[in-house]
Parts: structure tokens; sequence; C-alpha cells
């Protein structure tokens, strides 16, 4: 007697939502899933491609956004020190924090 196929249920495979980060810099407010960060944006991170990995992390809308706030490339360094500063926090590092 052939035995049964298990047939996996697609929704088995949608993860829970994980720790959202949020990150308030200059008055607006950027979010995203810390546990749902790609590999290939820690990757062109490793690599010092910063601006492509901060693009991947926030969605289009919201470097998009970003990039209408601040075009200018002296704004991008206290950006990233804050989108770091909130994984770290939001990561289990109690002393950091989100706001700038």
């Amino acid at each position: 007697m052939p035995r049964p196929v298990s047939v996996p249920d697609p929704a088995d495979d949608v993860a829970p939502p994980g720790r959202i980060v949020t990150v308030d810099y200059e008055g607006h407010t950027y979010t995203y899933d810390l546990d749902g960060i790609e590999l290939e944006a820690l990757e062109d991170w490793d690599d010092g491609k910063h601006i492509r990995a901060v693009r991947s992390i926030l969605g289009a809308e919201q470097w998009a956004a970003y990039k209408q706030r601040h075009p200018k490339y002296v704004a991008l360094d206290g950006f990233l020190a804050a989108l770091l500063k909130a994984a770290t926090a939001s990561a289990g590092n109690p002393s950091a924090s989100s706001a700038s």
C-alpha cells in the first residue's frame, strides 16, 4: 500500500512578524523588520555598499522618502548611526536609543 504523501501547508512558510525597528530621524519615522533583513543586505553592508544595504532594508518607498527629505550626503552618516543604534536596541541592548 502506498504511503500518503505529506504536502506542506503554504501557510507554514509565512514567518510571523519579527522585531520591528522604529527609527526616529529628524522628525520622521522609519520602520523595518529586524528579523526580515535579507542576507544579501548584510553582505552588501559588509562589502561597503551601505546605501544599497539600507535601501534594501528600508524598502523602496521609505528609501525614496528619505532621499526626498535628505538629498545631500552629509545627512547620511547621522541616519546610518540612527539605524544601527535602533537595531542594537531592538536586538536586546536597552541602553541604545533610536531617537536622533
